[in-house]
């Protein structure tokens, strides 16, 4: 949980465009390659869900770089995940950030020139889609900025460092999503993809926990 934090606070300080996405990741516990082809219209804010229906990937074609939707990995990752309220305050966020950079770059905004993703929700600062190839490099680099840091401390502390280890973005689906739940006392650190059938209940459970959660804040 400490290195979560330190993780989300460094994003947010340091790579404040990068923040929201990341911080949706670690809540719902989605593909890279589903969180790059999450568009606007798979938001439900009246019923607090999010529709994966689709995944984005990247290839290289003749030297050239292609993005295309595709389906997701399997069958059952085609799901609706329950939107939490700091899922909502980062969507809404990321919606205010994104409009203020449509303004501000226009036709340089890189999305809004290709076919079919002109309504992604997660990009780089300059429009790109969010794939593993620019999402990497900014996880990489925040988990150098945490280790410098801890550089500095354990020096100035007189004791050992304890370096964060290298997170991939598929890590972050793995880690826990219980820091954002304190405040409802309780503990959350079931899988957010209900890829099962047999997490039919369990996902019902979860519903409510998560409505419950929303009303406290």
């Amino acid at each position: 949980m400490d290195e979560q934090k330190k993780f989300l606070e460094t994003a947010e300080t340091e790579y404040g465009w990068y923040y929201p996405m990341l911080k949706v990741m670690l809540l719902t516990g989605m593909r890279i390659s589903e969180v790059g082809g999450l568009c606007w219209s798979d938001i439900d804010y009246d019923n607090d869900v999010i529709h994966i229906r689709r995944a984005l990937f990247s290839q290289y074609e003749y030297g050239k770089k292609k993005l295309h939707f595709t389906t997701t990995k399997t069958i059952n990752s085609v799901r609706d995940i329950p939107m939490m309220a700091d899922c909502k305050k980062m969507l809404r966020l990321q919606k205010k950030n994104q409009n203020k950079i449509k303004k501000e770059l226009g036709k340089r905004y890189r999305s809004e020139n290709e076919e079919g993703l002109s309504d992604l929700v997660f990009t780089s600062s300059m429009g790109s889609a969010a794939t593993r190839y620019n999402v990497a490099p900014i996880i990489n680099k925040i988990v150098k900025s945490i280790n410098l840091r801890e550089d500095y401390e354990s020096v100035k502390e007189n004791r050992k460092p304890i370096y964060m280890e290298q997170v991939s973005p598929h890590a972050l689906r793995s880690l826990p999503v219980s820091l954002v739940r304190r405040k409802c006392n309780t503990i959350i650190r079931a899988d957010m993809s209900f890829h099962s059938k047999k997490c039919i209940r369990r996902k019902k459970e979860m519903c409510k926990v998560i409505a419950i959660a929303n009303q406290k804040g």
